[in-house]
Order: structure tokens, then sequence, then C-alpha cells
């Protein structure tokens, strides 16, 4: 686990966010310029974090990552009253080139800012929004604006997850090719109490990672991060807290592009997990939307169960556009307008 972090906060304006597919509601973003009491009174609450806490999770946002806790003593993420990740991120980009890494699980360092989250609603779910900003030393893939949603439920079956929506669209004049997103952890389960005796492996039944517990008899809590989107799963790695882990951009891209890596450790440590979703071909003028979900059951049966009730939640709520007509072969092509 990182002990030391450094923030790269942007002040920025906030961008008016526009559904781009129609949602079970119509999510509401932030104000374009807005002045911080009108913000409060059409948005809510604004903070630089937006803590999470109606269901089986504890989790603290801000936009494009979970945080390291104020003091980098513990990580802030819990799963049924228990710290489960010292924090975590979005990944995307195009190329290693404009790769942003929200979250460096070698350092803690996030490249995107510290820009404001909104909670626009609490009830029967809780909502928030925020603009995702690249800090100025990161280039970005060209023209691309990113926002992101979180999604809480508090009964069940919905209430083993909190389900993460990045909208990303494409506002330039040039086609966004081979467009890569994921998720990153740093998982630090300790209903043992010792981060280092963590495992993490691929389920090629459900397709995605797991983490436990190295004792499942005694503690057979699993969690994991669920990517769902219209290009379908791409990537998953699994690694542990040791020399030559990722630690630069390039590092970070090559898992989100490097597809189902099963070299997972064999052995209980300090460990890491990244899935991704496969490349999507982003038109001018048009979006793409990509859930991620944070995920965990008290054993196998709740955990599948909770897998399933995000991946259906993320049907319901809906995608922009479809992967059919691709302009180019080996990526699908986005159809949906902005």
């Amino acid at each position: 686990m990182p002990r030391a972090s450094s923030s790269l906060a942007a002040g920025c304006a906030l961008l008016l966010l526009a559904a781009c597919a129609p949602d079970a509601r119509m999510p509401v973003g932030p104000l374009a310029g807005a002045p911080a009491k009108l913000q409060r009174d059409v948005l809510g609450s604004c903070d630089t974090i937006a803590t999470i806490a109606v269901n089986d999770w504890v989790l603290p946002l801000r936009p494009g990552l979970a945080p390291l806790a104020p003091g980098i003593v513990d990580g802030q993420v819990l799963f049924q009253g228990t710290q489960v990740m010292f924090g975590g991120g979005l990944l995307y980009g195009t190329s290693p080139a404009d790769a942003v890494v929200g979250y460096n699980t070698a350092t803690g360092v996030s490249e995107l800012g510290q820009g404001p989250i909104c909670t626009d609603q609490t009830t029967p779910f809780v909502h928030t929004v925020a603009t995702l900003f690249v800090d100025t030393a990161v280039a970005g893939p060209a023209g691309l604006a990113v926002t992101q949603e979180s999604f809480a439920w508090p009964d069940a079956p919905d209430n083993g997850y909190v389900l993460l929506k990045y909208t990303f669209s494409n506002t330039g004049h040039q086609i966004l090719s081979h467009l890569y997103s994921g998720w990153v952890a740093d998982w630090d389960v300790l209903f043992d109490g010792d981060a280092s005796s963590d495992i993490v492996r691929h389920n090629d039944r459900l397709g995605i990672g797991e983490v436990t517990e190295s004792d499942t008899l005694t503690f057979p809590a699993i969690l994991g991060i669920v990517p769902i989107g219209p290009s379908g799963i791409g990537s998953f790695a699994g690694y542990v807290n040791v020399p030559g882990q990722p630690t630069v951009d390039t590092d970070f891209f090559a898992l989100l592009t490097g597809g189902i890596n099963l070299s997972t450790p064999t052995v209980p440590n300090d460990v890491r997990e990244e899935m991704g979703l496969a490349a999507v071909t982003l038109l001018p003028k048009h979006s793409t939307v990509a859930y991620f979900a944070i995920v965990g059951g008290a054993n196998r049966a709740e955990w599948e169960a909770n897998v399933a009730a995000a991946r259906a939640k993320a049907a319901q709520l809906g995608f922009c556009g479809n992967t059919g007509a691709a302009m180019l072969p080996t990526a699908p092509t986005v159809r949906c307008s902005q």
C-alpha cells in the first residue's frame, strides 16, 4: 500500500452534463459557470469528496477516483464495516501518449484535478455527479470530455454495490479511435487485519476478477470491479505491491490493452486489480458510456447475486450508442449523438 501521495488539483468550471441515452431517471449535471449558491440550490451538496454510505459500502469519491485517506494512514473504503480498499480510480486513453491514470497504485498520485462532486439526490437512491479534468501536465485524448455519476441503493437486491457511470464525449472534429477505459484498485482487505494476506484471481465463468482473504473458510467475503459497457470486457490484471509493478502511464495503458492476464500471484500478498472494457471508436460529437461497479459479497452466493444485480442495473440505466456498423473493424463505433 502506498504511503505517499500528491494531489494534482485544478480549479475548473463545471460543465452541463447532457444525457445521451434514456435512463431510469433524467440525470442532472453540474451547471456551467454557476456560482456556489446556485450549485447548492440546484444540485444539492457539492464538495471535493462525496462519501457514499447508504448500503454495504462506504465509498468516498472524488471525480474519477476513490482517494487516499487524510493523513495517508488507512484506506477509507469499507465493505460491511471493514476496510477493503486503500484507493482506486479510472483509467482511460487511446495510446500511451494520452493515457490518464486516475489513481496510481504505486504512488497514490492522481492525474485528475480535484474539482467538485455534487450529491443531487438521496432518495430513493443516492446519486452524485462530477466533471473530470486532467491535470495541466497531462495531455489526455484530444477533445474528450468525461463526466462521472454514481448510483447507490440502500435495499436488496442492489445494496451490495456502488455503480460508477462514466460518459465519454468526443467534443472535437476528429475520430477518437480505440478509446479504452478501465478501473484500477489497491485492495487492502482487512477482515483478518492483514493487508498482505490477500489473493486476486480471475473467475473465468463470471469473466471478472475476484479479491479475497487467503483464508476463505474463515473469511469468505469476495470483492471486485465489474466493468459493463457496449464493447464488453477487454482486460484484467492482478498484481502485487513489489518492485516492477505498474508505476507510469505506459504501464497502466499496457494493463488496459493487455487482454485477460491469468498470471496472477499465487501466494498471499498486498494485491491490486485492473479491469477494463474493450476499445470503442468514438465519432465526432458522439458519446459512449462505461460502467464500473464496485461489488462485494459476504460469501460466494451473495457475491454472484450482487454481480448479477449490478449488471442488470447498468443495463436498465442504458448505454449510449451501439456496437454495429464499425468504421474501424477492430473497434466498435459508438453512434450516440451529443
